[in-house]
C-alpha cells in the first residue's frame, strides 16, 4: 500500500501575523542587526505587494525612490518573464520610507535587499526563501508559514473586501483568474461567521 504525505495546511499572513512577526524580528536576540533588519525590510515589502522573494531581489535603490515620489514600481517577475507594476498605498509608502530611510542615501544600483558589505550583489533567492521561511516559522509557531503566505493573505484581504478578482489578478501579476482564485484562503474567522446551523 502507497503511504501518502499528509498535505499541511498553508497559512495566510494577516495584520495581526504580520505585527507578531515584526515584533518577535525586533526582539530576536538569536540573529545580527544587519539581518534583523533585512528580514524587517523584506516583510514589509511582502506585506504591502504580496510578490514573491525572487522579485524583491531584484530592487534597486532608484525603485525604492520610484516608490517613494510615483507610489509605484515597475517589476520584471521571473516566472512568466513579463513586466508588470506594483502600486502602494499612503501607508505603505510611509512604511517602506520609514524602514529604508537611510537606503536613500546609496546609488541608484544599490540593492535593497543585499549581502553584507557587498551593496550590488543580492541573496541568492533560493537561501532568502529558506532563511525567511525557518525565521517565520520561529517566529509564529507554524510550519504552515512561508514567504508565499504574504501572497496568500492579500489576496484572501483583497477577496474579502469585495475587490474585483480582475483588479486582484493584475495586482498580484497573474496571467490568469483561476490562479488567483486558488489562493483565497477564509481565515477560521470567516469560516465561523458563516455558520448557518
Amino acid at each position: 500500500m502507497k503511504s501518502s504525505k499528509t498535505q499541511r495546511i498553508k497559512e495566510s499572513i494577516t495584520e495581526v501575523e504580520y505585527k507578531r512577526l515584526v515584533n518577535f524580528t525586533k526582539r530576536d536576540d538569536e540573529i545580527k542587526d544587519f539581518t534583523k533588519e533585512r528580514f524587517l525590510k523584506i516583510y514589509a515589502i511582502l506585506f504591502y505587494t504580496g510578490i514573491r522573494i525572487n522579485e524583491i531581489s531584484q530592487l534597486r535603490v532608484e525603485d525604492l525612490k520610484s516608490i517613494i515620489n510615483n507610489g509605484e514600481v515597475k517589476i520584471v517577475t521571473h516566472k512568466q518573464n513579463m513586466e508588470r507594476k506594483l502600486y502602494f498605498s499612503q501607508n505603505a509608502v510611509q512604511a517602506i520610507k520609514k524602514l529604508f530611510a537611510d537606503d536613500l542615501l546609496l546609488d541608484d544600483d544599490v540593492k535593497l535587499i543585499r549581502k553584507l558589505n557587498k551593496p550590488y550583489a543580492s541573496l541568492s533567492n533560493v537561501n532568502m526563501i529558506n532563511t525567511i521561511n525557518k525565521h517565520m516559522q520561529k517566529a509564529l509557531g507554524d510550519s504552515g508559514y512561508t514567504s508565499h503566505s504574504f501572497r496568500q493573505g492579500l489576496i484572501t484581504e483583497f477577496a474579502n473586501k469585495g475587490v474585483n478578482t480582475k483588479i486582484i489578478q493584475h495586482f498580484i501579476g497573474h496571467r490568469d483568474t483561476k490562479t488567483t482564485m486558488r489562493y483565497i484562503r477564509p481565515t477560521e474567522n470567516d469560516i465561523r461567521g458563516a455558520l448557518v446551523r
